[in-house]
Parts: structure tokens; sequence; C-alpha cells
């Protein structure tokens, strides 16, 4: 759980006690928060994860398509050099 309720002062108020929320009130929010916020702070992290992966993967792509590249220019020369020979 990620959020505990603290200890209030106690309240020395006139104000009624049935409208005021109780410590057992506070605990029950907090966890009913962490509750609803626990898929929300899952499905966050999975996106980063996911954000992270992807990013490599472009980088990775982005240096197989640079050596591609470069192989594909050394075919080309390569190729007109053997063409240039046989006529």
């Amino acid at each position: 759980m990620r959020f505990e309720a603290q200890p209030a002062v106690p309240a020395a108020s006139s104000i009624d006690s049935t409208d005021s929320y109780n410590r057992d009130d506070v605990r029950c929010y907090l966890h009913e928060w962490d509750e609803a916020l626990g898929p929300h702070w899952e499905a966050t992290q999975e996106t980063e994860r996911l954000e992270a992966a992807l990013a490599a993967s472009q980088t990775a792509l982005a240096a197989v398509e640079g050596e591609s590249s470069a192989t594909r220019m050394r075919l080309v020369e390569s190729n007109a050099r053997v063409s240039c020979r046989i006529l």
C-alpha cells in the first residue's frame, strides 16, 4: 500500500462528530484511492517500459538501416566496376 493514514491531532472542536471524518474514514478513503490508482500506476509503469523498449528498437533499426544503406552502396559500386570490366 503506497498511502497510509497518519494519525491526526484529536479534534477538540464543537463540530458534530456525525458531520466530520474520523480516522477510519480517512484510512478507508486512502485505501480506496490506492486501489483505484493501482491499475493506473501499473499501466503507467508498463507504458514507460514499452516506450523505453520502443526507443531502443528505433535506435537499433536506424543503425541497421544505416549499415544496410552502406552495404547497398558498396554493392552498387561493385556492380558498376564489374559491369565496366565486362563491357
